[in-house]
């Protein structure tokens, strides 16, 4: 049986992981919408990139304050940290399927 420390250090490390995959998308969007950017500006047209940026800064607002919101919700509990780290797991890669999933 896992300990509380280990159950969390392992949901932590699953987020790690998430997280690292969202960045590493969030780079290839930056640099694409970076490039197309150029050709909005050259027809004097708004570039995306910044919108890009505040975006992604206000979400991950969003999802750290869900997170604490979900776990304090779950009152005194000893795996708080477990459930915080789960919760941004979750978030983090639901904005990864927003972010890769098209339209079609």
């Amino acid at each position: 049986m896992s300990s509380t420390m280990d159950l969390s250090a392992c949901a932590q490390f699953r987020y790690e992981e998430s997280a690292a995959v969202l960045n590493k998308e969030i780079v290839k969007i930056e640099a694409v919408t970076r490039d197309t950017d150029v050709e909005r500006k050259a027809n004097a047209e708004p570039e995306a990139l910044p919108h890009l940026k505040e975006a992604q800064k206000s979400w991950t607002m969003y999802r750290d304050n869900e997170c604490y919101s979900e776990t304090y919700q779950a009152g005194q509990a000893s795996l708080h940290f477990v459930y915080f780290w789960d919760c941004m797991s979750r978030i983090t890669n639901l904005r990864l399927k927003e972010l890769t999933t098209t339209d079609d």
